[in-house]
């Protein structure tokens, strides 16, 4: 499961990376990435964890700060596991 994650994190991009807060754990909010992959439960949901990332960013209202984008995240995370919302 790990190694399977890490493959996923090259298709995420800096900027991408940045705006939910990193990827180095010994900052604040560096796991926030790691928390979130780990919520989804649907393996192509996992494998399309950057296409999520990127689809919340680019629809969330201007000027969303890094809590926002979270919490946006872990709310189409819920709706994908409870078969809400399909894959795009």
């Amino acid at each position: 499961d790990w190694d399977k994650m890490w493959d996923v994190w090259g298709g995420i991009s800096q900027e991408i990376k940045d705006a939910y807060g990193g990827s180095d754990p010994r900052k604040p909010g560096g796991s926030n990435l790691v928390y979130m992959y780990k919520e989804l439960k649907n393996e192509e949901d996992r494998q399309r964890f950057p296409q999520i990332l990127n689809e919340v960013y680019e629809s969330a209202p201007e000027g969303a700060n890094q809590e926002q984008l979270v919490d946006l995240v872990y709310a189409k995370i819920e709706a994908l596991n409870e078969g809400k919302v399909t894959n795009d």
